[in-house]
């Protein structure tokens, strides 16, 4: 806010933006993007990197051999600087842009030689949300991409975006080989809504998945999917119900927040919930808590506990703002 409202910075900025060095027109980049709406002014300037030809995208030793961390790539190319930053401010909601033209010069770099450009431009459509939807077809193109990360950041991007007809495509990638990937889909899911609910039976199936994480996306996929995702609550109380070292704490502490979020479905469990109560893990003590709270509360409206009702707003029974695949209304956050 401060930095958006300083005339003498968005001028040293601009000046960056259109500098001589390229690791500083990245530098520019990235501040610019995170100014959201109050960065109008320099779109053009981002839209021009899009072209630019500064990059250190190429492996070198030190980071190869573990020597120095590798930094992101918006930080080491102009192109995928300028894209991100591009994405932030269609997400930011900047009414005055004109998306459909910045949408497409994003997509352009789809089709760019290097991988780590292409994912970038994935994110960023995805930021863009329901504004870059006629793109969706050349992102889910990349589901083939021999590089999971690339298919992975394609998956999230597409739940973003949230056209109905990838649905299908990204339920397919529930069963690729890679947990990243599967991750993704599982989280991409509440995106598209309605079609989104067509493929809950193979979520389902990564409950019991040989990944930790995918374990705890399809846990906590399921609990912001709306009713529908609420009858797997039997299934999610079944991670809960695992013998002693056949489940991990971290898929546990996502059934327990699960369940609290299952209004009636979840409070079928609360004999269940409350066993954790004295769990010696001060996570799972505190989340048992909190989700006999909610289902607490929600039993009253319900008749079945006795005491408030809590909404979760609007988007209550799906997990997505336009342009961000989230965990839900309600965080799944400590």
């Amino acid at each position: 806010g401060a930095v958006a409202a300083s005339a003498p910075v968005a001028a040293r900025l601009a000046e960056a933006l259109g500098g001589g060095d390229g690791r500083f027109r990245c530098a520019a980049a990235v501040a610019v993007g995170f100014m959201g709406s109050s960065a109008l002014e320099h779109v053009d300037a981002l839209l021009a990197l899009l072209r630019d030809a500064f990059s250190e995208l190429a492996p070198d030793a030190l980071t190869v051999g573990g020597g120095r961390p590798r930094l992101p790539a918006e930080c080491r190319s102009a192109k995928c600087a300028g894209c991100l930053a591009l994405g932030r401010i269609v997400a930011s909601g900047a009414a005055s842009l004109d998306v459909e033209r910045v949408a497409e010069e994003v997509a352009r770099l789809l089709l760019d030689d290097h991988w780590e450009v292409r994912l970038v431009a994935c994110e960023a459509l995805g930021c863009m949300g329901a504004r870059a939807r006629k793109h969706s077809s050349k992102v889910a193109a990349l589901f083939d991409d021999p590089r999971h990360a690339l298919r992975a950041q394609a998956a999230y991007a597409c739940g973003g975006m949230g056209h109905p007809d990838c649905a299908a495509r990204v339920a397919e990638l529930l069963a690729d080989k890679s947990p990243a990937v599967r991750e993704a889909a599982a989280r991409a899911l509440p995106g598209f809504k309605e079609e989104g609910d067509r493929h809950l039976g193979k979520l389902s199936e990564l409950l019991v998945d040989a990944s930790t994480c995918v374990r705890v996306a399809a846990v906590e996929t399921l609990a912001v999917m709306g009713e529908r995702g609420q009858l797997y609550a039997s299934a999610v109380a079944q991670r809960l119900a695992a013998p002693e070292g056949e489940e991990v704490d971290s898929v546990r502490l996502a059934a327990l927040k699960a369940l609290g979020l299952m209004a009636e479905r979840g409070a079928a469990y609360s004999d269940l919930v409350a066993k954790y109560l004295e769990d010696p893990s001060p996570q799972l003590r505190q989340a048992a808590e909190l989700a006999m709270d909610r289902l607490s509360r929600r039993g009253r409206d319900a008749g079945l506990l006795g005491i408030s009702h809590v909404s979760y707003g609007e988007n209550e029974g799906y997990g997505v703002t336009e342009g961000h695949v989230m965990h839900g209304d309600v965080s799944f956050a400590e």
